[in-house]
């Protein structure tokens, strides 16, 4: 005789799931749920996230009342949360590892930490540590991938892979965010093939530590194109664009991603200019909720793409000076003329510059005002802001001072080169 099906079985979903939600199975939209003890089954009252400044408890009684119900809650459980493992706790990834057929196919909000370490948290400044900066720019990155080989972190993830492909097989269901510490394009391009046989996914958001590597960051856009719907073609046909009046050009370009909203910064020697509002992680590529700043998906300061986590100011779009040219020279020009760019001084010893002997001549790639732009953009800037620093000290730029000379040089040098304004 067939069992017949409970009568909370019978209500409609958004009962269902309201009810679930009033007994505390389900977290608030912008808690990651993690796992620092045994599996589902250890406890009728498990601790699942537990943090200094306060814990969660997660009810899962109703595990336990039939075979019916608790099939029915455990998909609810797995599907409603987000879920963020990580193999900084021990405990984490074992957890994922031994989950049940039903909470792999159920899972739709996965986020895999593997062989990382978090950055400084971004509200606190007080855990701030200088030699691991969370940006692209940062002097005391790890080169190589030492620690994912110490770890077993590709097999983990390979494993991952290959159990959602089994069990989680409808297309455009699943969320995944990925960040791990590859610093070579040879394992990026290893984890990154371990996801070829994933269904497509709904969101796809990929970190690769510790560094930004174009390289990698092209291998991650087509693994994005590959397995989501972000980049998919405009069926319209293409207009030819470079027969469009040079004044409608340069609007377009205006509108590509070239203008940042606010000024883009560059604070050290080589660094790339960086939108403001990425420097300060307030242009939308960090997961709001998000308590670790680890979670930031923005390529301007990272080797990172999202589909659903995107850098809503500036990503600057490189492709744009590669395409000929003609649409380079106007690239370049929207880039530096439309923008305003702020450069912080600081002298090269942290100390004044001597004058300069005599018969030496003057390089603008060791000036301290014009080494981070290139010779080719000087006749487009025209918005720049040197910011100084309160610890100058006070006989700095004094008449014959090394500074004052390079302050002169560079001013000479942008007014050969800037055009003039018709």
């Amino acid at each position: 005789m067939t069992e017949q099906q409970p009568h909370f079985l019978r209500l409609p979903y958004n009962i269902c799931r309201s009810i679930y939600r009033d007994l505390w199975m389900i977290a608030g939209p912008h808690s990651a749920l993690s796992s620092f003890h045994r599996g589902e089954w250890s406890s009728r009252k498990q601790r699942l996230i537990k943090h200094d400044d306060y814990e969660i408890r997660i009810s899962n009684q109703l595990f336990y009342v039939s075979r019916a119900i608790s099939e029915d809650a455990r998909a609810m459980f797995y599907s409603e949360n987000s879920w963020w493992f990580s193999d900084e706790h021990p405990g984490d990834l074992k957890y994922l590892l031994n989950l049940s057929p039903l909470a792999w196919k159920s899972l739709r909000t996965v986020a895999i930490t593997i062989g990382t370490k978090r950055c400084k948290h971004w509200l606190r400044p007080e855990t701030w540590n200088p030699y691991r900066d969370c940006h692209g720019a940062a002097s005391g990155h790890i080169g190589d991938d030492t620690q994912l080989n110490a770890s077993s972190g590709l097999f983990t993830w390979t494993f991952i892979c290959s159990q959602l492909a089994t069990y989680n097989t409808k297309d455009d269901r699943l969320k995944l965010r990925l960040i791990c510490c590859a610093a070579s394009q040879d394992t990026a391009a290893r984890f990154l093939a371990s996801m070829q046989n994933l269904p497509r996914l709904k969101g796809l958001s990929i970190r690769m530590e510790p560094h930004r590597n174009f390289d990698i960051l092209q291998m991650i856009m087509t693994t994005i194109r590959q397995k989501t719907l972000y980049f998919s073609p405009d069926p319209k046909k293409p207009f030819l664009f470079q027969k469009l009046p040079v004044e409608i050009q340069i609007h377009v370009l205006e509108y590509s991603g070239l203008m940042a909203p606010r000024e883009l910064v560059a604070r050290l020697p080589g660094e790339p200019f960086v939108p403001a509002d990425c420097r300060r992680f307030e242009c939308g590529a960090l997961p709001l909720g998000s308590w670790h700043c680890g979670d930031c998906y923005c390529p301007a300061t990272h080797t990172a793409l999202s589909t659903v986590y995107t850098c809503l100011t500036a990503s600057i779009p490189h492709a744009l000076f590669l395409v000929s040219k003609a649409i380079r020279e106007l690239a370049l020009f929207v880039y530096y003329a439309r923008n305003t760019i702020e450069i912080w001084y600081k002298a090269p010893t942290g100390l004044p510059i001597p004058a300069l002997p005599v018969n030496t001549s003057w390089e603008p790639r060791a000036s301290s005002f014009l080494s981070h732009f290139p010779e080719h953009s000087w006749k487009h800037l025209r918005h720049i802001h040197w910011m100084f620093p309160f610890s100058m000290p006070h006989d700095a730029f004094h008449p014959g001072s090394g500074e004052m000379s390079d302050w002169t040089n560079t001013l000479d040098a942008l007014f050969c080169a800037v055009t003039p304004v018709l």
